[in-house]
């Protein structure tokens, strides 16, 4: 009786964290002079990019699409087959473990895309763009990537006492 309740705590474990990897895992497309960019509103406005930096931005982000539509295709798969397994009349633990484990390793490439594009584009920057543009980032990371509410735990901001 014991070792069916650890095994069930067990799976509902690696569920609740290959649910969570899951939900981080949608990436979306974000163009740095969209309305919604990479900055939030106006990035490009705010940042005062000039044609030419916003055409070097946009051949990076051309460059950088191929390899995250791969692996945003390979997290939805991983996504499907980690759901199914969830949803089996017998889920298996290990197996579900096994998907968990190659979502977070997908998601931590398309983090390393992400941050690589991101160095990229920090780099044609002047030094004053490079400032608005590590505030943004500073702010991106503060709200997560959901905005202001989404993901965000409840209760006071870090640093307040309650």
């Amino acid at each position: 009786m014991q070792s069916r309740a650890w095994r069930i705590s067990g799976l509902v474990g690696v569920a609740a964290l290959a649910l969570a990897t899951a939900a981080a895992a949608q990436p979306q497309e974000r163009p740095i002079n969209g309305p919604r960019g990479r900055g939030g509103p106006g990035g490009a406005r705010y940042l005062d990019l000039t044609d030419g930096q916003k055409a070097q931005i946009d051949e990076l982000r051309q460059a950088q699409r191929p390899q995250m539509q791969e692996l945003a295709q390979k997290l939805r798969e991983s996504q499907k087959r980690l759901h199914e397994a969830l949803e089996a009349s017998s889920p298996d633990a290990a197996a579900i473990g096994e998907i968990a484990l190659e979502g977070h390793e997908l998601q931590k490439q398309m983090r390393k895309l992400h941050e690589d594009a991101d160095a990229a584009v920090r780099a044609l920057l002047t030094p004053e763009q490079q400032v608005k543009f590590d505030a943004l980032q500073s702010l991106r990371r503060e709200r997560g990537p959901m905005g202001p509410m989404g993901g965000a735990p409840l209760g006071p901001p870090p640093g307040d006492k309650p």
